[in-house]
């Protein structure tokens, strides 16, 4: 009995799953600022086609930050988690064209390119955030491992 006590004292004494409290929170800022690095740039004269694709370029970039979220942090469900996110990305770009283009006002006025390309910048916001709240709800779990 008192053999299985002290293999579970030991046992408490280690964070679960061998999470390190604080190289999980390091782990997580630098992940942050990586995505923070994930901006669409491009040239005062650039054409629709370059701002469309520098702010695809920035989404993806986001993307890679999920998938290295996924691998270390949901590696038990990272098939799953992934498709998840997959199916998510390709809702938000319908959410955001919908939501631009296809209220009555906008099917009669808004058929310019231009539109397409506010599209395209709001599905980047909205999955930048959706990365950012993995990111947070990530950072707090591993405030928990007290």
């Amino acid at each position: 009995m008192k053999k299985v006590f002290f293999l579970c004292f030991l046992l408490a004494l280690q964070p679960a799953y061998g999470v390190d409290k604080k190289a999980c929170l390091t782990d997580i800022n630098q992940l942050e600022a990586e995505l923070k690095n994930c901006t669409v740039s491009y040239d005062d004269n650039a054409s629709t086609a370059d701002m469309n694709n520098a702010t695809y370029d920035a989404t993806d970039c986001a993307i890679r930050v999920m998938d290295k979220v996924f691998e270390k942090y949901y590696s038990n469900t990272l098939n799953e988690s992934k498709a998840l996110f997959n199916q998510l990305v390709k809702s938000v770009y319908a959410y955001a064209h919908h939501l631009q283009q296809s209220s009555d006002y906008a099917r009669v006025h808004y058929l310019g390119t231009m539109y397409n390309t506010m599209a395209i910048s709001t599905a980047d916001k909205v999955i930048n955030d959706f990365v950012q709240s993995y990111l947070d709800e990530i950072k707090a779990q591993c405030k928990d491992y007290d």
